[in-house]
């Protein structure tokens, strides 16, 4: 029996391996990129490809809130995972930041520091509410 070729394509495992390898290839600049575009606030941007510059005109640009912007994130983080799952946004600043290398598990960047009186949890970290 033949396969048809999408159903070929959705199986082929080098789609996969490059589709995981692109959006894990996502550095916290592009993401920020991205947040600061959708708040308006981005009117050039140079592709990934290194070559060229893409303008926006000002009128067709998003003008989003920082609490939106992220919900964009948010939702091509988790529902479609197209942009790696560990970049966070502050609770205090709105700040993006790696979630991997920086801030706290409470979800507040480096510069605003953590918010949790960790030393007074049995489990540190682990417990603190805003972790949860």
């Amino acid at each position: 029996m033949k396969r048809d070729t999408k159903e070929c394509y959705e199986d082929c495992e080098r789609k996969k391996f490059f589709e995981q390898e692109f959006v894990e290839s996502l550095e916290i600049e592009q993401v920020q990129e991205f947040y600061e575009f959708l708040q308006g606030n981005r009117r050039e941007t140079v592709p990934r490809s290194g070559t060229g510059k893409i303008t926006w005109n000002p009128e067709d640009m998003p003008k989003l809130s920082k609490e939106q912007a992220f919900a964009i994130i948010y939702y091509l983080q988790e529902a479609l995972y197209t942009m790696p799952d560990h970049y966070e946004k502050c609770r205090i600043c709105g700040d993006l930041f790696d979630g991997d290398k920086d801030g706290c598990m409470g979800g507040y960047c480096d510069e605003c520091g953590c918010q949790c009186d960790y030393d007074s949890l049995e489990n540190g970290c682990d417990d603190c509410p805003d972790a949860q």
